[in-house]
């Protein structure tokens, strides 16, 4: 393997929880525990306000949320994965900068007391990764940079650290939109079997799936398909059905919805509906951000940045139906995340440092129960 792509990993064991975090009986309190992504420095599209990687706690039964403490000596940890509850990964979107530093990805280990230190950190060899996925049976991950269009990959050790074997994956092309003139990986995910790699590239509009070798941990350049977008689309994120036969691609320049038929063995996308994230009535700018199924798979969301909303959509007989917007309460709502019970939705709002709990009620509705000042939220994760 080329010496440049040698994953140069220093071990830095620094206890980074601060000393005022409450004990792990305190935490018991609250049924669910959240990880928070946030920015903690200023970059082209955002001015990052925050310390690190927020421990928040949700409390079940009211919808109240608790800050437990900080994880910090983190750069813009902006995109979280975990492996299980005692190692968090995180990409550090750093984008171009005068010492040529490129975006890095660090490994968070949580011990019994549920007190953090950063175990590892090292470069993915591209600049502003947004994107980590893991597949936890196989022990692969792969990261998205956005800028340069590099999927960086490799595999996790029995103790959870990387190991020394990152590859990358280069991709190129562009569309009609001023964003897209280069490739902008945004988002990666494996199938369930750990088979099959999906990667959206906002810049060329196109999402590829590729063929993993679970025995060799490698991820095949060529792809098997390649689901060509609308131009102008910029696909962003995406999710698949319980049963993998259908992925719902959200387009963050078109705000639409592509829904599609998948077909796993062949890696095939084919377009069946698209529908926009947007009320008829808006016409303002506007990019979406993200999108999620509930976990029985009736109800979707999408989040709007400049309608400031979540948009509502039924999945019912295999049909996307439009169900109503519900306003976030803040500027620009980035991720969010549904509890497993699909008792509540937390909103992260960007731009106004605040996340949004709503009680998810009958046909999917959403109710506001409570916000919390979080510094320039991006990204929620379930530990």
């Amino acid at each position: 393997m080329d010496k440049k792509y040698i994953f140069a990993l220093s071990v830095i064991c620094l206890i980074l929880w601060q000393s005022c975090q409450p004990n792990a009986s305190e935490k018991s309190k609250s049924s669910y525990r959240f990880l928070v992504g946030t920015y903690t420095q200023k970059e082209g599209h955002v001015n990052g306000k925050a310390e690190g990687i927020y421990d928040v706690g949700l409390n079940m039964e009211t919808g109240e949320l608790t800050t437990f403490g900080i994880a910090s000596d983190l750069v813009n940890p902006s995109f979280l994965a975990v492996m299980d509850s005692h190692h968090i990964y995180a990409v550090n979107e750093i984008g171009p900068n005068a010492k040529n530093y490129p975006g890095r990805v660090s490994h968070l280990v949580i011990d019994s007391l549920g007190k953090y230190r950063k175990s590892q950190e090292g470069s993915t060899f591209g600049n502003a990764p947004c994107h980590i996925t893991i597949h936890q049976p196989s022990g692969m991950y792969a990261i998205c940079n956005y800028l340069g269009g590099q999927l960086a990959y490799g595999s996790i050790g029995d103790d959870g650290s990387f190991n020394d074997d990152m590859k990358t994956l280069a991709f190129s092309g562009k569309s009609v939109n001023p964003r897209q003139e280069s490739a902008h990986l945004h988002m990666s995910l494996f199938t369930n079997d750990g088979t099959r790699l999906l990667v959206s590239d906002l810049g060329s509009d196109m999402l590829r799936v590729h063929s993993v070798n679970l025995t060799s941990k490698t991820i095949d350049s060529i792809p098997l398909f390649t689901f060509i977008c609308k131009a102008g689309d910029g696909p962003r994120h995406f999710c698949l059905s319980a049963d993998e036969t259908t992925a719902y691609i959200l387009n963050e320049l078109s705000n639409t919805v592509s829904q599609c038929d998948f077909n796993k063995e062949s890696g095939k996308l084919t377009e069946v509906t698209r529908k926009s994230t947007l009320p008829d009535s808006f016409s303002g700018p506007n990019t979406s951000a993200d999108i999620h199924l509930s976990p029985d798979g009736k109800y979707m969301y999408t989040s709007n940045r400049g309608h400031n909303s979540l948009a509502l959509f039924k999945i019912k007989n295999k049909k996307t139906i439009p169900a109503g917007h519900y306003e976030t309460g803040g500027k620009t709502p980035r991720n969010y995340v549904i509890t497993r019970d699909g008792k509540y939705l937390i909103a992260a709002n960007q731009d106004t440092d605040e996340l949004v709990v709503f009680g998810i009620g009958k046909e999917g509705k959403l109710e506001k129960k409570f916000k919390q000042t979080v510094k320039t939220p991006v990204c929620l994760i379930e530990i």
